[in-house]
């Protein structure tokens, strides 16, 4: 039959093996604190905030002057290259 197997007596551990299994409980204990937390400031709209409002404005040039026109361009006469 199937099950947790019961320890074995007759078995014995070192003597830090006591202090490794607490530590480990331990170490479990502010895992399940930490997750909770997080979990808290999350759904309470806590988890994002901003000192300074972040906004991306499109820069401006260093120097706001009209670009120059182009020069018209003639195409009423054909030329053609001399033989």
């Amino acid at each position: 039959m199937g099950g947790v197997s019961k320890p074995d007596k007759a078995y014995e551990y070192e003597p830090w093996y006591k202090y490794g299994v607490g530590f480990l409980f331990f170490e479990a204990a502010i895992a399940i604190g930490v997750s909770i937390y997080a979990l808290s400031m999350a759904f309470s709209g806590q988890a994002v905030q901003f000192k300074k409002k972040v906004t991306f404005d499109k820069p401006q040039a260093a120097v706001e002057a009209e670009a120059p026109a182009k020069e018209q361009q003639d195409h009423s006469t054909i030329t053609v290259p001399a033989k």
